[in-house]
């Protein structure tokens, strides 16, 4: 699957230098934006697993393009790295507190970034995979209507891997008392 990072700075030598570094990641589509604008409309409208800001830029600010990013439903839990030449403490915190999650300091370490960046892609894949997964069991959840006498207590168990039976026989890790419908209650009695 792939994996779509967006980069908003201003400067096109930085953008390119960047592009570059995400370039070495494996199964990764760069999108570039020197116009925060433009880069927060196309946020809005796609699906994107990391994004990537400057914060000194002329029409918008790092700070206030986060703030901005973050009222966008579909984009509110992506993993968002500020990078800056500015090293004072109260811009990190302010960054922090509009919804930044990471930091790097200009000029950029090729090494550093390509660390940070691919630890960055790996907790947003898993965010998606435990989303999915709640999707999935809410669709489960909502195919059998509750009847009476249809539903009873089983045990829901979180597992690894895809979601069947056999993947819950072999790698139930923790179990819950849950109410369950008839149809998920079969498969569980059947373990």
């Amino acid at each position: 699957m792939r994996q779509h990072v967006v980069v908003v700075d201003d400067t096109e030598i930085n953008l390119r230098l960047l592009e570059t570094l995400i370039a070495r990641l494996e199964n990764c589509d760069c999108h570039s934006f020197s116009c925060p604008k433009t880069a927060l409309a196309f946020c809005s409208d796609n699906s994107v697993d990391l994004l990537i800001v400057d914060y000194m830029m002329p029409e918008m600010d790092g700070i206030e393009w986060i703030r901005q990013l973050r009222q966008v439903s579909s984009q509110s839990s992506t993993p968002v790295l500020m990078i800056t030449a500015n090293e004072a403490k109260s811009v990190r915190y302010d960054a922090l507190e509009s919804g930044a999650d990471d930091f790097l300091t200009k000029p950029v370490d090729a090494v550093e970034f390509v660390a940070r960046t691919r630890n960055m892609l790996k907790l947003s894949a898993a965010n998606r995979a435990l989303h999915d997964r709640a999707h999935w069991l809410n669709q489960e959840v909502q195919k059998e209507p509750s009847k009476s006498g249809s539903v009873k207590e089983t045990p829901l168990c979180t597992w690894r891997g895809s979601p069947n039976t056999e993947m819950l026989k072999r790698e139930r890790i923790s179990c819950e008392w849950r109410i369950t419908p008839l149809a998920l209650r079969n498969n569980w009695d059947s373990l």
